[in-house]
């Protein structure tokens, strides 16, 4: 799993949990759908200005935005390192 892949997995579980509509994304950053659609696919870079609006429309810092990430990027490789092993053992 790539870096960029494991945010967008993460952004995009965050948007869904929280109840974000992706018209509010594209209106708040003030993009397109199929930009935004390129992006939470991984098919194109979120720069550092989008980041900070993507942190301004959650209401969290940077700093926060990062830590929450991190955080969960440990806890997916800790679940795809605990489902590698089940599969090892079951074979």
């Amino acid at each position: 799993i790539t870096l960029i892949t494991l945010y967008m997995k993460i952004l995009k579980k965050y948007l869904y949990d929280n109840r974000i509509s992706y018209k509010d994304i594209t209106q708040h950053i003030n993009i397109s759908d199929a930009t935004l659609s390129r992006m939470l696919n991984g098919k194109r870079k979120i720069r550092l200005d989008e980041t900070m609006k993507f942190c301004e429309m959650l209401k969290m810092d940077f700093t926060e935005f990062i830590e929450r990430f991190c955080g969960s990027e440990n806890q997916i490789n800790k679940n795809e390192k605990q489902s590698s092993e089940k599969k090892r053992f079951d074979s």
